[in-house]
């Protein structure tokens, strides 16, 4: 039937071109036909991967790339061929650019499970990739930073590619999950994409994956508001004043605070760092710093990274107080401003 078989006594590398010539009997001889060796597995990649880089795919569907138009077998984690509902091996074919997917419903899949593509090419060569099916929900996403007044931005971490959804009076925005699933969203922006977040609002982020599993939701609270600074002295003007030994004041409880001395001759200036306590108290000695003139700036920041500022002045001027006659019931007299504490003192020994 002129069939024939040749076997080299040594492998033939691949993409090796191999001629073919026919001659009969009285030295005749054909037209000259090639081939082109192909002894490499086709190689299986997946449309979808966890974050190890695992083939993963959802109970309904299976997808990916490899050789254009190869035959493709599906096997169970223990090597048994899954086949149609009715009995026949399920196979497809990859299209005309290497693309397949394969319905997998009937095979009724649950989370975990493997299932093995074996790709065969018109050479024989059969390559191998061992999905694992992925039916389960993202954990709630890890919020790690809520920030707010200038940015309000909620940032964390999730599943790999997930698309995070954040929920708020009725409103929704996404943003996709980088590779590392990383996710950032800034609110309060101008543009097209505005969406305002008042303060106190309770925004609910939930995580979907890339097959539809959806999380629970993580809750939490945009707060753009800054914390207050009340100092323990204003003068008569309500602005904050100090003596040349420390500044002191309040501000929201368990707040980190800030005190810049600027050197106002050179330029320079020091920091110094301290946090509010359970009453929102804070104090900073500064009486290492009055060999030269300079100015306070106290910065209140919380946690959200709303901050607030106030400016003091040294008041090291002592008053001038003046007292009227007296007969001895009533004491009256004028100081140069208010809130001052007056002592008088009287008699032998001195009554205070």
């Amino acid at each position: 039937d002129g069939d024939y078989t040749y076997t080299p006594t040594t492998a033939i590398p691949h993409n090796t071109v191999v001629s073919v010539v026919v001659e009969d009997r009285v030295a005749n001889t054909s037209v000259v036909e090639t081939v082109t060796v192909d002894n490499v597995a086709p190689i299986v990649t997946a449309e979808f991967e966890d974050a190890n880089g695992g083939a993963i795919a959802s109970a309904t569907e299976i997808s990916g790339e490899t050789e254009p138009l190869t035959v493709i077998y599906f096997y169970d984690g223990s090597g048994n061929q899954l086949m149609e509902p009715n009995g026949d091996p399920r196979t497809v074919t990859s299209g005309s650019n290497g693309d397949f997917s394969v319905n997998t419903s009937s095979w009724n899949l649950s989370n975990g499970d493997v299932v093995s593509v074996r790709a065969n090419d018109a050479t024989g060569n059969i390559g191998t990739l061992d999905y694992t099916i992925d039916s389960n929900p993202p954990a709630s996403p890890n919020v790690t930073n809520v920030s707010g007044f200038v940015g309000n931005t909620v940032s964390g971490t999730t599943e790999a590619g997930a698309t995070v959804t954040f929920s708020f009076n009725g409103n929704t925005v996404t943003q996709e999950a980088d590779n590392n699933g990383d996710f950032s969203y800034t609110f309060n922006q101008t543009g097209p994409t505005y969406v305002f977040v008042a303060h106190n609002t309770t925004i609910n982020v939930k995580s979907t994956d890339v097959f539809g599993n959806e999380s629970s939701a993580t809750t939490v609270t945009m707060d753009t508001e800054a914390p207050s600074i009340t100092p323990d002295h204003v003068d008569g003007n309500g602005d904050a004043i100090c003596n040349a030994s420390s500044v002191t004041g309040s501000t929201d409880a368990n707040t980190g605070v800030e005190l810049i001395i600027e050197n106002i001759i050179t330029g320079t200036s020091t920091t110094l760092t301290t946090t509010s306590n359970n009453d929102g108290d804070f104090s900073f000695d500064i009486s290492s710093y009055n060999s030269y003139p300079f100015s306070l700036k106290v910065v209140a920041e919380d946690g959200f990274g709303n901050s607030t500022e106030e400016l003091y002045s040294i008041d090291d001027t002592d008053p001038v107080a003046s007292i009227h006659a007296s007969d001895g019931s009533v004491f009256k007299g004028e100081l140069d401003g208010p809130g001052y504490s007056v002592s008088i003192s009287y008699g032998s020994p001195a009554t205070t």
